[in-house]
Order: structure tokens, then C-alpha cells, then sequence
């Protein structure tokens, strides 16, 4: 008898503590249920009251559970649903973490970094700020471009080192190289981007690794000048690709330049794409003409206000991405179809790749090498604006797929470290919303600009250089294209390339270079690839 008792209060035992589980865990749930719901919430993906229904919704369970409890029969099967639950917000905590994390990292940015340098001759016996200055040397500078940035880090070597160095002005980089090479001046203060002008200057391509060296080196950050969207269903934003393998906040030229103007009513997407080399005015400089992606030397903000110039329109954010970061989106996305309008080799300093006509699977590295290259085809720039634009085009298309589910986290991790956007959390978090209420797939129309080849001073540089001379049937085309889909008008990839291929004032022919054309310099050289 006894042992039966016992027997009956080691079940009833049992009974009570997979009862005490079941609540425990109900308990887990509600707890992580407001996890979720708040994390959710701080992503802007969803309104208040969408977060208010899903927290009910969410408490459902939680209380499913604590009611199976009362019935030993079904405490068994409520402990398995709370389980299971839990694993479930487990992981989508940990999803909502990650992406929680990059959208910190990648909006909101309203910083660029400026990376001045102090350079003297290679044979120079000089290692060090320290010893020039003890030398006395003379130290030459620009006198308009990136002067803020230069006379900061001028101010800082005179507080540190307690000294008043000497300084000479110059209007060209050319000008201050002449001083340089005939000794007037010793040093040269320059930021590194305005240096880096120098790869394209014939006479000067190799003169910054070959002729010179850094003795010293001043990061200065600054803030960007936030716009606001005049209608935040309608807007342009600026897609700016910069020349580094770096940090994606740096101050560099921009070698990508499109405007892509959304409307968000129309799910129409019209990007602009505008050669590097376009003669334009540079409002940064006093409207001077100069290389569109000479701009760059100057921020992202003097990038944006020479294309708003140009095509008389506002551009109210931007999203910028190096190198490093696009190669490394491609690459989280798991690679991407890209159509090629030719079969071609692309040749870079990171390899040689090869592209057939039609789609192409790429990973990072190819497709980096599908969107830089100019040197294949016979009208060179213009047909690589069309390249970067079908490589966005496949960037969205990949990241609106279910495949994208498959690397999510690292997607998102990859994309912390490698792209930029003054968009705030609020802004991108509206167009999320108001593409989960509609579900529909976007249009992209793609358009780019062209001109005639030229050799024209630049202002950055003082001297001539490859420049692309705008046509303004070209120009004002993209202005029309901007302002219908502005308008909500419905636009089709048929009209564009029916304009392009029938008002053409190109005096080259289009498709890709023979062996004997490759085998020739060109007229002019503009960027290595």
C-alpha cells in the first residue's frame, strides 16, 4: 500500500512539475513575444498599430498554453507548442538583431572623411613632419581646392609642434607640382583624392607612387549637409560608386554616378546614369568646368550639386558604396544574373574576367569587373554606364527574391560594412511599409547619357585632361525622364532605347573592340580600368 502511495505521489510529482514547465515556459514566451514586438518596432518596417496587433496576436499563444496546463492531457502538447514558439522567436530575434545593426550603421550617416597628407620628394632624406619643420621647408598648398580641410591640418601642425610653418598658395595642382619639382616649395599639403586626379593627367599617371612620399597623414571628418525629400513617394536619390578599397565614408572621386529618381506610388524606378568624365559646371569651385567625378574631391554634397545643376532637379539623399563593400554585397546575395548586352573580357588589376552575351551568374569580383569596365567596348564609358545600371537592376532583383532569405544575417553584415545612406530608419522604414501593403515588384528604367570625347582644362587639376562634352539633346532627355516619372507618368524601356538608338549623336560605333582596336592607344585615355 505504501509503495503505491509513493507511486501515485512521484506521478502526481510529475504531473505538478510539467505543469509549473508549461506556465514557466508560457512565461519565456510573453517575455520574448515584447522582444520581438519592440524590436520590430524599432526597425520602422511597421506602423504603431501594426505593432500593437501583432504583440495581441502574439500573446495568444502564450496564453493557449497556460490554459492547456489545466488539463493534464493536454500538458504535454503545450509544452511542445511552447517550445517550438520560443525557438521561433529565438530566431527571429536573432534576425531582427542583425538587422537592427546595419540599419544603425548604414543610415543616417551624415559623415564623410577627408584623408590629407603632407608629401615630400621620395629621395627626400625627410621621414617626418618633424624633421621638415626643423628644416625650415616651405610648404605649398592649394588655394581653393579642399582649403577648409588642408588649413585645418596646417592649424594642427602649428599647435603641435608650436611653430608657424610657411606656406605658399597655388591655383592649379599643376602650378604647385612646378614649385615642387623646381624647389620652391619643399612639401605639398594636399587631400589625397585631389592627388589621386594625378592617375589621369598625362605626364603625371605614376607620379604620386613614383616621385613622391607621405610624411605625414590627417583624417578630418565632416558632417554632410542633410536635404529633406520634398515628397517622400517621389523623390531622386544619388547612387555614388567611389574609387577605393577603403572605408565607404571617404572623400574620393566617384566613379559610379546615377540618379535614381523613385516613385514610390508607380513602383517605378527611372536611373540616370552620367559618365564620370562629363564636362560640367562645379558649383564647389565657383561653377568652373571640370570632370564630373572630380567633384568628389570636394564631398558627396559637391557630387550631388553639379547633377542637380545639370539636370535642374533635387536630389534628396544619397547611398554611397566602394569597391570593398560592392564586391562583398554580391557576394552575401550569393551572386547575381546580370544581362550583358555583349560577350567581352574585362582585364583589372584584380584579374581577368570573361562575359558572355545574355545573362551571367557573378559573384563579387566579376561583377566588380563587369561594372568597371570601359577599355572592351568601342564608346567606353557609355557603355559601362549601361553595365552598372543592369548590375543595380540585378542587385534588386536578387535582394526582392526568397533566395535572399538563405544569407539574410550575412547580407546584412556585409552590408553594415560597406554602404552608406543619409536616409534615416523612418524614411527607408515608410517604403518598406509601403511595399509590404502592396507586394508588388518594381520597374526599372534605365537611361545614359553620353557626349563627345574632348581634352579640356579641368579646375581641379589646371591642366587638360579627357573630358566628355554633354549633348544637350542627351541632357535634356534625362530632364524630361526625371520629371515624368516625377509626375507619375508611365514610362517604358521600349521609348528610352528607341530615343537612344534613333538620336544618337555619337560619332563611334557601338559593340566591342577588335583585336587590332585593343591593340591601339586610345585618342584619349581617360581612367585605367
Amino acid at each position: 500500500m505504501e509503495g503505491k502511495r509513493e507511486g501515485k505521489a512521484e506521478v502526481k510529482n510529475r504531473i505538478s512539475k510539467s505543469k509549473v514547465a508549461g506556465v514557466i515556459l508560457a512565461a519565456i514566451e510573453l517575455i520574448l513575444s515584447f522582444i520581438v514586438v519592440g524590436m520590430v518596432l524599432y526597425t520602422k518596417m511597421v506602423t504603431p498599430v501594426q505593432g500593437i496587433i501583432g504583440a495581441i496576436l502574439l500573446c495568444v499563444i502564450p496564453i493557449l498554453v497556460v490554459f492547456m496546463m489545466k488539463y493534464k492531457k493536454a500538458r504535454i502538447p503545450g509544452i511542445v507548442i511552447a517550445s517550438i514558439f520560443i525557438l521561433f522567436l529565438g530566431i527571429a530575434i536573432y534576425y531582427l538583431a542583425v538587422t537592427n545593426k546595419a540599419l544603425d550603421k548604414i543610415t543616417g550617416n551624415n559623415t564623410e572623411v577627408a584623408e590629407i597628407k603632407v608629401y615630400v620628394a621620395k629621395e627626400d632624406d625627410v621621414n617626418s613632419i618633424n624633421e621638415a619643420v626643423d628644416k625650415s621647408y616651405v610648404f605649398g598648398k592649394l588655394a581653393a581646392v579642399d582649403a577648409e580641410n588642408v588649413n585645418e591640418t596646417i592649424d594642427s601642425i602649428n599647435k603641435d609642434l608650436s611653430v608657424n610653418i610657411e606656406v605658399k598658395e597655388f591655383d592649379s595642382l599643376i602650378e604647385m607640382l612646378g614649385a615642387f619639382e623646381s624647389g620652391y616649395v619643399q612639401a605639398m599639403i594636399a587631400n589625397t583624392a585631389v592627388m589621386s586626379s594625378l592617375d589621369e593627367t598625362e605626364g603625371y599617371e605614376d607620379y604620386t607612387t613614383e616621385k613622391l612620399k607621405t610624411i605625414m597623414e590627417n583624417k578630418v571628418k565632416k558632417d554632410v549637409v542633410k536635404e529633406t525629400a520634398q515628397d517622400p513617394d517621389r523623390f531622386c536619390m544619388y547612387f555614388s560608386g567611389i574609387d577605393t578599397f577603403g572605408g565607404v565614408n571617404a572623400q574620393a572621386r566617384s566613379d559610379v554616378n546615377i540618379i535614381a529618381v523613385v516613385n514610390n506610388d508607380t513602383k517605378q524606378i527611372v536611373l540616370i546614369s552620367t559618365p564620370r568624365d562629363y564636362y560640367v559646371d562645379l558649383p564647389a569651385v565657383g561653377n568652373k568646368k571640370d570632370k564630373l567625378t572630380h567633384a568628389g574631391i570636394y564631398g558627396i554634397n559637391a557630387s550631388m550639386d553639379a547633377l542637380e545643376q545639370l539636370y535642374d532637379t533635387d536630389i534628396s539623399y544619397y547611398v554611397r558604396v566602394n569597391f570593398t563593400g560592392f564586391q562583398n554585397i554580391v557576394d552575401q546575395l550569393g551572386g547575381i544574373d546580370v544581362y550583358s548586352e555583349y560577350a567581352f573580357t574585362s582585364i583589372t588589376e584584380e584579374g581577368t574576367y570573361s562575359y558572355s552575351e545574355g545573362e551571367n551568374h557573378l559573384n563579387g569580383e566579376q561583377a566588380l569587373g563587369f561594372a568597371r569596365c570601359r577599355m572592351a567596348f568601342r564608346d567606353g564609358d557609355r557603355q559601362r554606364g549601361r553595365n552598372q545600371m543592369e548590375v543595380i537592376k540585378a542587385i534588386v532583383k536578387k535582394m526582392q527574391s526568397s533566395q535572399m532569405l538563405k544569407n539574410y544575417a550575412g547580407v546584412m553584415d556585409g552590408m553594415s560594412d560597406s554602404f552608406q545612406t543619409d536616409m534615416d530608419k523612418n524614411e527607408i522604414g515608410k517604403l518598406v511599409q509601403d511595399q509590404l501593403q502592396t507586394n508588388s515588384q518594381w520597374t526599372i528604367i534605365t537611361y545614359s547619357v553620353s557626349g563627345s570625347d574632348a581634352s579640356q582644362v579641368c579646375a581641379s587639376v589646371g591642366q587638360s585632361c579627357y573630358v566628355m562634352v554633354p549633348y544637350d539633346k542627351d541632357v535634356n532627355y534625362a530632364k524630361d525622364l526625371i520629371n515624368r516619372n516625377l509626375n507619375n507618368e508611365t514610362i517604358t524601356q521600349e521609348e528610352v532605347d528607341n530615343f537612344r538608338m534613333s538620336n544618337s549623336e555619337d560619332d563611334v560605333d557601338t559593340g566591342i573592340k577588335t583585336d587590332e582596336e585593343l591593340a591601339q592607344p586610345d585618342a584619349y585615355e581617360g581612367d585605367p580600368e
